[in-house]
């Protein structure tokens, strides 16, 4: 990147249970999101917002250009992963990732939780 670039890249990502097991209770959402802070701080990645389900975790979050999106979601799906079944909270955790508008992704997550801010 040069130095008159100026960029604002967001990602919307969503980490699914496997086979979508409502499993995601109030202590194992809480370090699954402790876990994905302290991984993003690696990257050099900001947390806009993330929340969860019963079943997935929503995470919107500001990266880079120069951070590869395909490496840094395999390495935060594998840590997050290995890290709660080896604390025996949970089990396996798949994802997909959306390249979605911020205000389509603050009013997708503001629906699905009941947010009333947009």
């Amino acid at each position: 990147m040069g130095c008159h670039s100026v960029y604002c890249i967001q990602f919307h990502l969503v980490f699914c249970v496997k086979y979508k097991r409502k499993v995601l209770t109030d202590p194992i959402s809480e370090r699954l999101k402790s876990l994905v802070v302290n991984i993003v701080s690696n990257f050099g990645i900001r947390i806009i917002e993330q929340e969860t389900d019963n079943d997935h975790i929503h995470i919107l979050f500001a990266s880079k250009p120069s951070v590869t999106l395909s490496k840094f979601i395999n390495i935060l799906k594998s840590v997050t992963s290995r890290m709660i079944r080896k604390e025996g909270l949970g089990h396996n955790i798949g994802h997909s990732v959306g390249w979605v508008e911020r205000s389509e992704t603050q009013q997708l997550i503001y629906q699905n939780f009941g947010w009333h801010k947009i």
